[in-house]
């Protein structure tokens, strides 16, 4: 299964709760402008912090290096891609294009991608 995160593109900082897995975490999302790139933030519901700073790239698995050390993380993949159907890789998202022409999905880890 593919869940498509609600993603308001007009805001550089949000947090969407969602479930990932069994399990519903709150996912953090920040737009650096130093960098310019938007970073992403995994919490628990009770506000845990689980992941913090992991920078949103097209294309990957934004949870695989993480998964291994770890059972509190969902085993799915939390993949950033495009609509215009670059989604496994292409322009990162801008500040105002996550949410729009760019997309973040989870991807069930019974779900090829």
């Amino acid at each position: 299964m593919i869940r498509i995160l609600d993603i308001d593109p007009q805001f550089a900082c949000q947090v969407v709760s969602v479930p990932l897995g069994d399990r519903v975490y709150r996912v953090r999302l920040r737009w650096c402008t130093r960098t310019e790139a938007w970073y992403l933030d995994l919490e628990s519901t009770a506000g845990e912090s689980l992941l913090a700073g992991v920078r949103v790239v097209p294309g990957l698995n934004l949870l695989a290096p993480y998964q291994a050390d770890t059972s509190i993380l969902p085993d799915g993949k939390l993949i950033c891609g495009a609509y215009d159907g670059r989604g496994r890789g292409g322009e990162p998202p801008g500040r105002d294009s996550l949410g729009s022409s760019h997309f973040l999905a989870y991807i069930t880890a019974d779900h090829e991608w």
